[in-house]
């Protein structure tokens, strides 16, 4: 085979007076090869049994990145809580004949209000965990001349706030 090519070319620069600069260039447009495994008669081409190799190799790497994947932590996902927090204590202290005023102050003022009646106040709350309750509460309570007169929706008025009435009526029930 003889000297390798990088030698020959250098001994033949030194015999032609070449600057280091001109040789730095030359070396630029012309990288010297990377060394490949050789077999008799491939011509500097990669044998078959190098390319298997790095296929089983790359097999490999696939199969180690997929089984430490499976034990990533998940991706952290947000609580989500909107609207107006309702209790069954809060339904509980509502009483047909209260004030607007009042009904505010015990509940809060309505997230979502309805523009065509002014005498319907709706509350709507939900809660998201991720992956273990999606929950929605509704209550529209509803007015007449500025006093509450019924509500209706998910919560009802439990036994003990019916004992408490003075007038021994429902709460929910409308007038």
């Amino acid at each position: 085979h003889g000297p390798p090519r990088g030698l020959v070319r250098r001994l033949h620069r030194r015999e032609a007076g070449v600057t280091a600069r001109a040789a730095t260039a030359s070396l630029r447009q012309h990288p010297p090869r990377r060394a490949v495994p050789r077999s008799a008669g491939n011509h500097g081409q990669p044998t078959r049994a190098w390319r298997r190799g790095g296929v089983r190799a790359l097999a490999a790497l696939l199969t180690a990145a997929l089984v430490a994947s499976c034990s990533l932590p998940r991706v952290y996902r947000l609580t989500v809580q909107q609207g107006n927090v309702i209790t069954q204590e809060m339904v509980d202290s509502l009483k047909p004949g209260m004030t607007r005023e009042q009904v505010a102050y015990i509940m809060g003022e309505p997230v979502v209000r309805n523009p065509f009646d002014q005498d319907r106040w709706d509350y709507v709350y939900t809660l998201r965990v991720p992956r273990f309750v999606d929950d929605q509460a509704r209550l529209s309570l509803f007015f007449a001349d500025g006093q509450l007169t019924h509500f209706s929706g998910d919560f009802k008025p439990s036994a003990e706030g019916e004992q408490d009435d003075a007038d021994g009526e429902d709460a929910s029930a409308p007038r």
